[in-house]
């Protein structure tokens, strides 16, 4: 597939179907190792299919496990529709926002959010959770022979 190709194929409208939206975010992310889909099921006796789609590295994790734990125990209210409940729960951990196409899916993805596929919705959820890196308070490696403190900096990547 060309990179002309593969650019347009990402700008398509998602699928409502969720193992064909799960299928496809895999084969356009170059099936990375670094993807993870984590299926669940939430809502009343029937379930509703689901899941949460995010980069092994890029997401904090204590916040995607209040996120899976919130989801799974989720109750649907009958006159209200699913998708702005689940986005209204969902905007308690992180900001949730509405993704229409796989391209801006991609893009999120890349950043550190996590995706949240429902089954029968073409649109996913977007829950911004992303993880920061930190240096410790380290000796400096380089610059040995520099006179003074011998402590680094520390600081957040962000």
């Amino acid at each position: 597939m060309t990179s002309t190709n593969q650019s347009n194929s990402v700008k398509l409208q998602p699928s409502d179907n969720l193992s064909k939206k799960l299928s496809y975010i895999n084969e356009i992310t170059g099936k990375s190792d670094d993807l993870v889909i984590r299926p669940f099921s939430f809502g009343n006796k029937d379930g509703i299919r689901a899941a949460m789609v995010y980069m092994d590295g890029l997401v904090d994790d204590r916040a995607l496990q209040k996120m899976l734990g919130g989801a799974k125990s989720f109750e649907l209210q009958e006159d209200k529709s699913v998708f702005p409940q689940f986005q209204a729960d969902l905007e308690e951990i992180g900001h949730a926002e509405k993704v229409l196409d796989y391209k801006t899916m991609l893009e999120r993805l890349l950043k550190g959010n996590c995706l949240c596929a429902i089954d029968g919705f073409a649109s996913c959820l977007s829950v911004a959770i992303p993880q920061f890196s930190e240096r410790p308070v380290t000796e400096p490696t380089t610059e040995t022979v520099v006179r003074g403190p011998r402590e680094g900096s520390w600081k957040t990547l962000e």
